[in-house]
């Protein structure tokens, strides 16, 4: 009975870190494609306004639990604002 509970919570944790890698993973990607979009035409407003917003979002994400825990192992860091 241990030994399927302890299966259980291996998985569970496993599951746990795969999504919040992929979370972090997407919107990583999200920074991305806003930065390219930005380096077209750095004067926009809008354009500097979305990366920004992702950019927050990714930071606030990585400052939540468990994503603070696993984000640096992960090799994920803070994104810089434009």
């Amino acid at each position: 009975m241990q030994v399927l509970l302890t299966v259980g919570l291996i998985a569970a944790v496993a599951v746990c870190l795969f999504t919040v890698t992929r979370r972090l993973a997407r919107m990583r990607e999200e920074i991305k494609l806003a930065w390219k979009k930005l380096e077209v035409d750095p004067s926009s407003e809008a354009i500097t306004h979305v990366y920004n917003k992702h950019v927050a979002a990714y930071n606030a994400a990585l400052e939540d639990f468990p994503a603070n825990v696993i984000g640096p192992i992960a090799g994920f860091k803070p994104a810089r604002r434009f």
